[in-house]
């Protein structure tokens, strides 16, 4: 979790620089615009990659406004920089292609209770 607010904060936790600014925004580009991607694994299916994130949401400027790394076994971390918040989700059962959409349930409801981007 403090490495995903460190994220939030451009870099920052608790008030110590850890990534340059610039280095986090290089982080949350789309790096493969119209490359050819041979395989994506079916949780990240329709999100562009960034580098050692998924850039799962976008404004209309095409800026990264929600970015994730979705784990093989059920941890869901990510980041929604529009409603400036930061979580883990951890699953113990859900295996497969349903978890996906349990995740973006789970971040919706969240969304719903804080409303649109500050």
């Amino acid at each position: 979790m403090n490495f995903l607010v460190m994220i939030l904060n451009k870099g920052v936790f608790e008030g110590k620089r850890i990534l340059s600014e610039e280095a986090v925004a290089e982080m949350q580009k789309n790096h493969f615009p119209g490359l050819a991607v041979k395989f994506t694994p079916k949780i990240a299916e329709g999100f562009e990659y960034g580098l050692g994130e998924w850039i799962q949401e976008k404004d209309g400027n095409g800026n990264s406004m929600v970015v994730s790394s979705p784990g093989l076994f059920g941890t869901w971390p990510y980041i929604d920089k529009c409603r400036n918040y930061a979580a883990i989700i951890f699953v113990k059962t859900i295996l497969g292609e349903q978890k996906k959409d349990v995740y973006l349930q789970f971040k919706q409801a969240v969304d719903d209770q804080l409303g649109g981007c500050k």
